[in-house]
């Protein structure tokens, strides 16, 4: 079937023993308003005139996938046509026509429906959602390998014609978390891992412009935290959950217009 999609979220890669390299890309569907996964997507394999970007419309043809989280669909890339971006204009006024509807309640909420799904043996009903935190009380940053591993080089190392000219795929040697409290009065807060491509790519940025690694940090902070998530910002955090880990949640991206002032 033929989708149009705008794009919200796009992910780090990832290796892959099946793709050699996979990004989870989200967004939502202009005919009938709901969210789409559609994985696994090889964006670097993809061709310049294929490259989408966040908040841009694409056109694409798409089967239902095996994988058993709701809303994932296996993009047939071949297919891509790209169409029109969304601007932040307006205080990203036309990019929350599109958000908004997709707002949940609360992460507990999000969370407590997973569990009871797979409490009661079956997939669970939101695999992706959006909602906005209350508070978000910092960035938790851990140090991680530098490489990768023996395993996942091997799989990114089986490199078809037409990506002999692909450049290896960075590790970035942190893990990024984000510690909140969502909107439910009881929720005991949450920690949950960040893999948006934006945080990833902003690391590799300042590291190439030679910052050292303590500047970095401080840099990825003040954009992720006292921007993004600041009192001025009324702050949606997307979320998703992994094939094998149907339970836990990941950021995926964050939408940050100014909230609106009284």
């Amino acid at each position: 079937m033929r989708k149009k999609v705008l794009i919200l979220v796009k992910t780090y890669p990832n290796p892959s023993p099946k793709y050699q390299e996979s990004v989870c890309v989200a967004g939502v569907t202009e005919d009938d308003k709901q969210w789409i996964r559609l994985y696994p997507m090889r964006f670097r394999s993809l061709d310049e005139e294929k490259r989408f970007r966040k908040y841009q419309w694409i056109e694409i043809d798409v089967v239902k996938s095996n994988d058993p989280r709701p809303y994932t669909y296996k993009p047939l890339i071949d297919t891509i046509t790209l169409g029109d971006t969304i601007t932040s204009d307006n205080n990203w006024s036309e990019r929350k026509e599109w958000v908004s509807p997709l707002v949940s309640d609360s992460m507990c909420a999000i969370q407590a429906d997973a569990n009871r799904c797979m409490e009661e043996g079956r997939a669970v009903n939101r695999s992706l959602a959006a909602f906005r935190p209350s508070h978000v009380e910092g960035i938790d940053v851990e140090r991680d390998s530098s490489d990768w591993t023996k395993d996942q080089r091997e799989w990114m190392s089986q490199q078809g014609l037409f990506d002999k000219h692909r450049h290896p795929l960075e590790k970035v040697p942190y893990k990024f978390y984000y510690r909140y409290k969502c909107a439910d009065k009881a929720c005991p807060g949450h920690r949950q891992s960040i893999i948006d491509w934006e945080l990833m790519q902003l690391y590799r940025n300042l590291k190439h412009k030679g910052d050292n690694e303590a500047e970095i940090i401080a840099k990825i902070r003040e954009k992720w935290l006292v921007q993004m998530c600041g009192s001025d910002r009324d702050t949606v955090f997307f979320v998703g959950n992994g094939f094998q880990t149907p339970k836990s949640f990941m950021v995926l991206g964050v939408f940050y217009p100014k909230r609106a002032m009284l």
